[in-house]
């Protein structure tokens, strides 16, 4: 990360004595992480998705302005990290950026309200983490097979083309 960057992090948080900041190079996620913290707050991590399950806020930093003409994204691939490009946000994460179950920030100064808000009100999204949870993550109710199956079918019956 720029130095600055990281600065301006490690300034935001030593007004609040209770954050811990993790860098993935330096520590991976973990179930530690799911245990421990109050609030979650990621670059549209799929860590955020267990979290869910603890009712408990996450904040999701988007640093993507609304309405912006092309994004850019890194991914580790082939032992290196590459820069890719996109016409579409929607390109870049596997659902939309607004389909979360918690807050997204877009700006720094949004990213700050919003934790202090979550801080304030642990169950500020206890509701939306919720409803991501029944609409996007597999229900553990022993009909997996069948959904699974009843997909597949609904995909493969299809016109071709059309995805």
């Amino acid at each position: 990360f720029d130095p600055g960057y990281l600065r301006t992090i490690a300034r935001a948080a030593t007004d609040r004595p209770t954050v811990w900041i993790c860098f993935k190079d330096e520590h991976p996620d973990s179930l530690v992480d799911l245990l421990l913290s109050d609030v979650m707050v990621s670059n549209y991590s799929s860590l955020l998705n267990a979290f869910y399950y603890t009712g408990r806020p996450t904040v999701h930093l988007d640093p993507h302005r609304p309405g912006q003409d092309g994004y850019v994204y890194r991914r580790w691939k082939r032992g290196r990290l590459r820069e890719e490009r996109a016409r579409e946000a929607e390109r870049i994460w596997k659902l939309d950026p607004g389909a979360i179950g918690g807050f997204r920030a877009t700006s720094f100064e949004q990213a700050l309200e919003q934790i202090d808000r979550a801080l304030a009100d642990p169950a500020c999204c206890a509701a939306p983490a919720r409803a991501f949870t029944d609409r996007y993550i597999t229900a553990v109710d022993g009909h997996t097979s069948a959904r699974v199956a009843g997909f597949l079918e609904d995909w493969l019956a299809r016109p071709e083309g059309d995805s």
